[in-house]
């Protein structure tokens, strides 16, 4: 017999749901389900939204609102992230906490998300608890790769100030990385981090108001035995800085100056060239390599964001001031979340001619920091870190 939908009735005998015609595990909306669309299967309340197409693919009535995801915190506190990444085919969101799961003590966390379909939520975790005591400082940045995990900390024990590079070698969990502390003055802090990565190298750069960056840049092996390189600049303050590799240099921001300048390494030579940057002062800078080229996202606060892509960049004025930000980006379009400073969050995407900006509903009453990946999927994936210490996320299809 031939099947008559929505009448309770299996009239063709073939075992499938009456109430869900395109087989995707929806029931149809009008009979009590979640499928707006019963005659397609990639949309439905779980569906993952596609960035850009004008479909409303999870039902929610919004065609660019994606749905959003917590993820198990595992009752820790005191949290810094998210930072993004990839490893293995899978997208991982990593935080560190100061109290880790309950235990007193500080800990990192990792989770792993599938690259295809990161909405079905975490698929694994790796963590790597401390049991000593100690006080994590402000400033926290992670990378991965399919051979390794690289945390980047700061921390406060016994009068003294400590600046972490930990990484895990994913095939025996071997952890290594080095330790350093400034020697001129053991409880002086650095005011911010930054972790980048260039084909089969990592570069790390720290900074602080007391005047002293330092870079350090090798490969993952080099990063994870303490064999990789180092330079330094003194008499240098600043409270924003980032790692670049293309050209093996800091971008350091002082924002009570108002002054960006690059401090450059050079060969066989541990003292970093100062030279000048562009004329913006950024609250937050992340920067990435990916098509060949640098892209470098600043948060402007008030005089809204910096995009630079290779050696163009834009200004963009942006719905509220960005205070953190994170980009992603592909051969014709760059992506930046990033998050203001009463608390909300944005998507902003496009060229250095135009851009779509959209709201984030994450669920959370502020959001303090976000994180964004594109995966090798072509599936974009952000979250974000409330003031509640929760953790959100959601993906879009490229």
């Amino acid at each position: 017999n031939e099947e008559v939908w929505y009448d309770g009735i299996d009239g063709d005998c073939a075992g499938d749901d009456d109430y869900d015609q395109d087989g995707d595990g929806h029931q149809i909306d009008s009979h009590g389900g979640d499928d707006c669309d019963d005659e397609d299967p990639n949309i439905h309340a779980s569906a993952m939204e596609t960035l850009g197409d004008s479909v409303d693919a999870n039902c929610d009535g919004d065609a660019d609102s994606s749905s959003w995801e917590t993820l198990n915190v595992e009752s820790s506190t005191g949290l810094q992230g998210p930072r993004l990444s990839e490893s293995n085919g899978e997208t991982v969101v990593a935080f560190i906490a100061q109290d880790y799961a309950g235990t007193g003590y500080p800990g990192l966390y990792q989770h792993m998300l599938s690259n295809t379909e990161p909405l079905l939520g975490s698929q694994g975790y790796s963590d790597y608890p401390v049991t000593w005591s100690m006080d994590v400082l402000p400033g926290f940045d992670f990378k991965a790769s399919d051979d390794y995990f690289l945390s980047a900390f700061q921390t406060h024990e016994d009068d003294t100030t400590y600046w972490y590079i930990v990484t895990i070698k994913l095939s025996n969990q071997e952890v290594g990385g080095s330790v350093l502390t400034p020697s001129w003055d053991a409880e002086l802090s650095y005011d911010d981090l930054h972790v980048t990565t260039k084909g089969s190298d990592v570069a790390v750069t720290n900074c602080g108001d007391f005047g002293t960056l330092i870079y350090s840049w090798g490969s993952w092996l080099q990063q994870h035995d303490g064999s990789r390189s180092f330079a330094w600049k003194s008499n240098v303050p600043g409270d924003v800085c980032a790692s670049e590799l293309r050209e093996k240099r800091a971008h350091l921001v002082n924002t009570s100056n108002e002054k960006y300048i690059y401090l450059k390494a050079e060969k066989d030579n541990t003292e970093l060239k100062s030279e000048e940057g562009p004329d913006v002062v950024p609250h937050d800078i992340d920067i990435i390599d990916e098509g060949g080229k640098r892209h470098v996202a600043g948060a402007l606060g008030s005089q809204g964001l910096y995009i630079l892509r290779g050696s163009d960049a834009a200004m963009f004025t942006v719905t509220g001031n960005p205070f953190r930000v994170r980009i992603a980006a592909d051969s014709s379009t760059f992506y930046a979340v990033y998050a203001t400073e009463s608390g909300a969050a944005y998507l902003v995407y496009g060229d250095l001619n135009a851009v779509t900006e959209i709201k984030l509903d994450t669920g959370q009453s502020l959001v303090n920091d976000v994180g964004i990946h594109l995966n090798s999927d072509d599936v974009l994936v952000l979250s974000t870190l409330g003031d509640d210490d929760s953790l959100a996320f959601t993906a879009y299809q490229l």
